[in-house]
């Protein structure tokens, strides 16, 4: 039986909700393209519920790596080294659990994050990582990261945004992620 869900990502056989499938379209030809770009909508809006839908419908046609900064600490925050280890640490976390992750990016990123056992890494080496991932991988690689603004009162979110803005203006040369999506207030 269906019910109302007002609380966190809503499933269409479990929860009534409005039909996103056109949104899901126009967002996955923004990702063909290769666009960069953010989701801002208040709270409970369907922005979780739409890289939810994207990451479920996509994921066939790309590597789809997906993350929420929701809950991560200040001390994830403190520096560059911090957040970009913790970034990495979550996308371990996140696809430990994926019955759908590609393998190779897994053990990229495992050995990555067991190399820095100062829980700290350099915006750099994870420029590297980021592209060693996306030349390696058999299918483009996109990045949804929820909750952005639980970070967006650092310098280090901040340093991080940069690293990706200029991973951007270099993908010509440069392997990336196909498209990056921020959602978040």
């Amino acid at each position: 039986m269906k019910r109302f869900n007002t609380t966190g990502t809503c499933f269409p056989d479990k929860h009534y909700m409005v039909d996103i499938s056109a949104r899901v379209t126009q967002i996955g030809e923004m990702i063909d393209r290769g666009d960069y770009f953010c989701i801002n909508r208040g709270r409970q809006y369907g922005k979780t519920t739409t890289l939810h839908a994207i990451k479920t419908i996509l994921s066939q046609q790309y590597n789809v790596l997906s993350i929420s900064f929701e809950g991560m600490g200040e001390s994830s925050c403190k520096t560059d080294e911090a957040l970009a280890y913790a970034f990495v640490d979550l996308l371990v976390f996140q696809l430990k659990w994926d019955k759908n992750r590609n393998e190779e990016i897994y053990s990229l990123l495992q050995e990555s994050k067991a190399t820095h056992s100062s829980a700290e890494m350099p915006l750099s080496e994870l420029s590297e990582l980021i592209s060693t991932i996306c030349f390696s991988s058999d299918k483009p690689v996109i990045l949804l990261i929820d909750e952005v603004d639980q970070s967006s009162n650092y310098t280090s979110f901040l340093q991080f945004l940069g690293m990706l803005r200029k991973k951007y203006l270099e993908r010509e040369c440069i392997p990336t992620f196909q498209s990056v999506i921020l959602a978040g207030v």
